[in-house]
């Protein structure tokens, strides 16, 4: 992404937020640990499940069991791979609410960051699974092809 540089008549650190942003930035945080909650309970009913399925794949022999399995552990990859966005949007919530309540620059500034974060993992996470559906497009279509010969 390309990097936006800020006038130099612009003074950053001396800039003020206004209230009206404040207590934009502070219903932000509110519904984001509202999410943060909800994330980590589907985490956890996600997990959950995918002791279960994994569980029930171990303890049969046939195809359906591997199935099973082997879902489960799609699941349990998946559930790790939540809790980095949520863990980010935790650390936005607790930062920026600190950091406005108690008007420190520092808080804000790493509240801010670690929303950055979140947005660049969510960003690089969509360009994988499209690429993803690309090939399995290009793979269907290939066999498809294949098979009319």
């Amino acid at each position: 992404m390309e990097e936006i540089n800020l006038d130099s008549s612009i003074q950053t650190e001396t800039a003020a937020i206004s209230n009206t942003s404040k207590n934009y930035l502070l219903e932000c945080t509110r519904w984001s640990l509202f999410f943060v909650v909800l994330g980590f309970i589907f985490i956890g009913l996600m997990v959950i499940g995918a002791f279960a399925l994994v569980a029930v794949g171990a303890s049969g022999s046939s195809y359906q069991s591997e199935q099973f399995f082997l879902i489960g552990v799609v699941y349990l990859v998946l559930a790790i791979l939540f809790i980095f966005p949520i863990l980010y949007l935790l650390k936005f919530s607790s930062k920026m609410k600190a950091g406005l309540n108690q008007s420190n620059n520092k808080e804000i500034e790493v509240g801010f960051g670690a929303l950055k974060s979140l947005f660049r993992f969510m960003g690089i996470m969509t360009i994988v699974i499209i690429s993803i559906y690309i090939l399995i497009f290009i793979v269907v279509a290939v066999i498809g092809i294949a098979s009319i010969r």
